[in-house]
């Protein structure tokens, strides 16, 4: 039993390892790969970076939509490597960043849509809003 209490008594004397994350930014090591960025612009929505992704997170409609589910991503980068060594778009950049807590899943999506020569998006109403329940083909 005093075994117990020295033991004890050593840890609370000893430095805390625990990061206070999100409170305290981190360092993170470098090559971290962290977030997805896609640039609507430069992206073909040829849809491979879809094809290569293990787990799903991303989804296009070719030509149209592109879809990506950070709560299924596992940041391994494929879909970066794919957009740029074959596609060499650019389109997709891993971040060095953490995303926060997440309160509500739908948080997690981002979709972005091929635009027009007009400005005007694919899958857009023509007042300019876009359909909350279905959305070309593209799942919620």
């Amino acid at each position: 039993m005093l075994r117990l209490f020295d033991d004890t008594l050593k840890t609370f004397c000893k430095k805390v390892f625990t990061e206070k994350y999100p409170r305290e930014k981190i360092t993170l090591p470098k090559g971290f790969r962290g977030s997805i960025k896609h640039d609507a612009k430069k992206c073909s929505y040829c849809g491979l970076c879809a094809r290569f992704c293990p787990t799903g997170a991303i989804r296009v409609v070719p030509g149209k939509s592109w879809e990506y589910d950070a709560s299924k991503c596992i940041f391994c980068g494929q879909c970066v490597e794919i957009c740029k060594e074959v596609v060499r778009k650019n389109a997709l950049i891993q971040c060095e960043e953490m995303r926060s807590e997440v309160t509500d899943l739908k948080e997690c999506v981002v979709r972005h849509f091929k635009e027009l020569e007009g400005g005007e998006s694919v899958g857009a109403k023509k007042n300019g809003d876009v359909e909350e329940n279905k959305r070309d083909g593209v799942e919620q």
